[in-house]
């Protein structure tokens, strides 16, 4: 797993890098910096772990949705990315 850093990119830039850039792998992990969202990449799709995302570009799983467990790593990498973003 990749964590891709961006400090001021928009939600629909992340995605089309996702779409586009063949350094992005299922499961990578990316992180706005400038818009407070931590994510991944869930086989072909940018999904929001944390952060909102008021543009609704990005996608969100939904409430009660079970991940497949190859995801955990990312999901628990994620979390701690996310608590370091928000305590800065």
């Amino acid at each position: 797993m990749n964590v891709h850093r961006y400090a001021d990119l928009s939600a629909s830039e992340l995605y089309n890098i996702t779409q586009t850039d063949d350094s992005f792998h299922d499961g990578d992990i990316f992180v706005l910096e400038n818009l407070g969202i931590v994510g991944f990449l869930m086989e072909a799709w940018p999904v929001i772990l944390h952060g909102t995302d008021s543009s609704k570009e990005l996608h969100q799983l939904k409430q009660g949705y079970h991940h497949p467990v190859k995801y955990d790593p990312t999901l628990q990498e994620a979390a701690v990315l996310f608590a370091h973003l928000t305590s800065i």
